[in-house]
């Protein structure tokens, strides 16, 4: 009956880290910066990557070298897989506790293989810290707020190698292996050597998965949102709109719209420059967005000037909206901006009675009439249809198409 050979499960996971090692450093020059953990896990496979060919040489370089140096490598990679976990999410890195953890496994090494040399020891003694770690990191990315299939299928694997790491730990404790490395020839090894093998590239690509999809998110919002008030794009506020108007009729429910312009931005441009304009756009977003329900559509409808959808919204509550934007402009005063004002026009459609172009049209008379009569006001539409709004004043701007 052939032996088993530990090496060929550690150059299978040497070869498969220097691979993901590449596929991360690459990813990390190309992908946005904003996208933390993406080098610490490449160096994670580094690392490991160095303890799968210093454990390949034990038979003829030093203890020191392939067993506490290399252990402390194979380690040190899961360690910065977690770094790495926590830095994507957001979190601090959290270097202080990873050196010292690193510092207190090289330690117990040391003296397990310079002292005592005892190879049953030191196997607990890794695979105990190896289940924390791994299982800590399951437990990290299943109580993510936002989990993905890129989530919980990463986790799952943190989850596996956690149990098969808790078994091997539980086998050496119980006596059931040899006493030497090498003759280690038990089932419940050779499962643990190869599931690291499988391990690092299916953590590698669970992690990869969630790198790529949160790329796919931030694209998707820039596609669909404006780049200085963070408010929707014009082109995806009408396609939403347009579902809205079609829900609220097969429903048979009000839907709210209102266009709001701020007052004499062109002031503002002119004598405080165009970054303080800037600011004041951003500022009126942000604020405005505080102000409303999590299914409310705010678009920067061009320039200075903001669309608000409200689904399920009728005439009085959407001019109570109107009114609070507007006096939350009039009276608050935001540092390092000059004070301005908002004017408000307001469109409602009972029972999604209106189409887009209709709901757009009256709003904009609205506004025009609010502008007219001095600003800072909110106005409600005339009867959409008629080509003259209040005291018999047209608007001369020309509709959305």
């Amino acid at each position: 009956m052939p032996t088993f050979d530990p090496r060929s499960f550690i150059i299978t996971s040497a070869v498969a880290g220097i691979l993901c090692s590449m596929i991360f450093f690459v990813l990390r020059r190309s992908f946005p910066r904003e996208i933390g953990g993406i080098g610490e896990w490449g160096w994670g496979c580094v690392a490991m990557v160095g303890g799968a060919f210093l454990f390949a040489f034990r038979d003829t370089l030093s203890p020191l070298l392939t067993v506490v140096l290399a252990n402390t490598l194979i380690v040190g990679g899961i360690v910065l897989m977690h770094v790495s976990l926590r830095r994507f999410t957001g979190l601090r890195a959290g270097y202080g506790w990873a050196a010292g953890l690193l510092l207190a496994v090289a330690a117990g090494l040391l003296w397990l293989t310079m002292v005592a040399d005892n190879y049953r020891g030191r196997l607990e003694f890794i695979t105990s810290i190896n289940t924390l770690l791994f299982g800590l990191s399951a437990w990290f990315l299943f109580r993510m707020k936002k989990q993905g299939f890129a989530e919980r299928f990463t986790g799952a694997l943190f989850a596996v190698e956690a149990l098969v790491s808790l078994g091997r730990f539980y086998f050496a404790l119980a006596g059931q292996n040899s006493d030497d490395y090498w003759n280690d020839n038990s089932m419940v090894h050779m499962f643990y050597l190869a599931s690291f093998s499988i391990a690092l590239v299916g953590l590698s690509f669970g992690f990869m998965l969630m790198v790529t999809t949160r790329v796919q998110e931030k694209l998707e919002y820039a596609a669909s949102h404006d780049d200085l008030s963070g408010a929707y794009t014009r082109a995806t506020f009408f396609r939403m709109m347009a579902g809205e108007v079609l829900r609220a009729r097969r429903q048979r429910r009000p839907l709210s719209l209102l266009l709001i312009d701020i007052d004499d931005f062109k002031r503002i441009n002119d004598g405080h420059g165009h970054p303080v304009g800037d600011a004041v756009i951003r500022t009126f977003a942000t604020v405005t967005a505080g102000e409303l329900r999590a299914h409310d559509l705010l678009c920067r409808y061009g320039g200075e000037e903001f669309a608000l959808l409200l689904p399920d919204t009728a005439l009085d509550e959407a001019t109570a909206v109107a009114e609070r934007i507007r006096a939350r402009f009039s009276e608050g005063v935001f540092d390092g901006l000059p004070s301005f004002t908002a004017s408000l026009g307001v469109q409602s459609a009972e029972q999604g009675a209106l189409e887009v172009a209709q709901m757009i049209e009256g709003a904009d008379r609205a506004l025009y009439i609010a502008k007219k009569l001095g600003k800072n006001r909110v106005e409600i539409a005339p009867e959409v249809g008629h080509a003259s709004g209040r005291d018999g004043m047209a608007p001369n701007r020309p509709l959305a198409q």
